[in-house]
């Protein structure tokens, strides 16, 4: 099999030391309002159950308790994905850093790996200005300055992805290692190998195929000590919900990835598609791949994916490899003018410049971070927080053990929800505190059952009789 050599070291040190410059200074500081900062902040909670009940009770079952049981039993265990990233984050939890910086620290190190290996992709398919490419593009497009960061599983997915494309196709590195590092991550991160050519004639498909099933096994036989469910139940549900609903439908799938297409990727995600035309079955294979998977994972879960655009971002790999096949094709008789190709890298990387500056005031709000941090300060550790119209994350990490939420429409409701928690996990020792925000529940439908206790910051501090 005939393929390029692989990255040069200077290249690669090019590339991280560009990625490290982009990224560090945004290690730090509180996690923003929005999905980017509320799915660091389900991390960060599941990574403060693991301290505060142990390791062994919640950590190989992450659970997202707003407020860890005093019972040391999470209630509310996450065992629908793969424990890959949660476990990092809490690993990196264990520093001596904030957690934010500690998530986002996971987060950058997963960054660089898909760097390097979309960038050794490129050069062992196209060429050596392919990877300068593909690495500028990977780092400069707007989903490299809005999702660098992020703390999800789209991060941990990525590797694996380009890990089982690298093994698969270009017969690269182990498969049983591609494939344990796919399924770890999350599931969606597997679905190469429904791509992959020669599906049940080469060895390497079923090690990878080995590999991911053992993972699922051993996965799931780890949720059955504290879920209800197993992950692969839980999936199937999942599907159900999403999938059969929404997936033939354009305006819930079709629309939603044309609206993440044009804002994260720009034109280059047009200009992807060219890749197709350029000669070399391997290059078509791994484009195919990349283009399946993300686009997969979009219908599978359309129902998320429309509000949600790290949901696209399993696309990166087919928008950027293909991309710079057009512009850098292998075929020396069909390869324009390099300038031509670096030109157009360049009007790429400033047109997402400016659309990430026009952007950012909309993606950096933290006033519900700040608002949770402020009640922290005056709740004390038993104060029940009712939200009629549901909370973020990003309050629930920065309030700390501080808040159970109700997503719920009146007061009467939330506190019959309350009472039923209190029972649920032995909590009728606890102060009968509520704290409510006097602009979110109308005064009428505080009941008789209530009386004002203090205000403090916008919150009202009611106390049952």
């Amino acid at each position: 099999m005939f393929t390029r050599p692989g990255l040069r070291l200077v290249t690669l040190l090019v590339l991280l030391a560009l990625a490290l410059v982009l990224r560090v200074p945004r290690l730090a500081g509180p996690y923003h309002d929005g999905q980017v900062g509320n799915c660091a902040a389900m991390f960060s909670i599941m990574a403060r159950n693991a301290e505060a009940l142990g390791f062994g009770a919640a950590g190989w079952v992450p659970a997202v308790d707003a407020a860890p049981p005093v019972s040391g039993r999470p209630g509310f265990p996450y065992a629908h994905h793969p424990p890959g990233l949660p476990w990092l984050v809490m690993l990196a939890s264990q520093l001596p850093t904030g957690i934010e910086l500690a998530a986002r620290s996971v987060a950058l190190l997963l960054g660089l790996l898909s760097l390097i290996l979309i960038a050794d992709l490129a050069a062992r398919l196209l060429g050596r200005r392919a990877a300068w490419a593909a690495g500028l593009l990977w780092l400069g497009l707007p989903f490299g300055w809005h999702h660098g960061l992020l703390v999800n599983y789209e991060t941990i997915a990525l590797p694996g992805v380009l890990l089982l494309a690298r093994s698969l196709v270009l017969q690269r590195g182990s498969p049983a290692l591609a494939g344990l590092a796919a399924a770890l991550g999350d599931w969606i991160a597997c679905l190469p190998l429904a791509f992959a050519p020669g599906l049940l004639r080469r060895a390497r498909w079923w090690r990878a195929a080995g590999a991911v099933a053992a993972v699922i096994l051993g996965v799931a036989l780890l949720a059955r000590s504290l879920a209800p469910s197993s992950p692969g139940e839980t999936l199937v549900q999942a599907l159900q919900a999403t999938f059969l609903g929404h997936a033939f439908r354009w305006d819930a799938w079709g629309g939603a990835m044309w609206q993440h297409l044009s804002t994260l990727y720009q034109l280059a995600a047009l200009l992807a598609f060219a890749g197709f035309l350029q000669r070399g079955a391997l290059l078509r294979r791994v484009l195919l791949m990349f283009l399946g998977t993300g686009v997969l994972n979009v219908v599978i879960f359309a129902q998320h994916a429309t509000g949600h655009e790290h949901f696209s971002l399993l696309l990166a790999p087919f928008v950027v490899l293909g991309s710079t096949a057009a512009l850098f094709p292998r075929d020396v008789s069909a390869r324009p003018r390099g300038w031509i190709g670096a030109a157009v890298v360049l009007l790429l990387l400033a047109t997402s410049g400016l659309q990430v500056r026009a952007q950012l005031a909309s993606r950096s709000s933290t006033a519900q971070s700040e608002r949770g941090a402020r009640f922290a300060e005056i709740a004390d550790a038993h104060a029940l927080y009712l939200f009629p119209e549901g909370v973020p994350l990003v309050f629930l990490h920065a309030a700390s053990k501080q808040v159970v939420a109700y997503p719920v429409g009146d007061l009467q409701t939330a506190l019959t929800l309350s009472a039923s928690h209190r029972e649920r996990f032995g909590l009728q020792t606890w102060p009968t505190r509520v704290v409510v925000e006097p602009q979110r529940v109308e005064p009428p439908k505080w009941t008789a059952a209530l009386h004002e206790v203090a205000r403090a910051d916008g919150f009202v501090f009611l106390a049952l009789d």
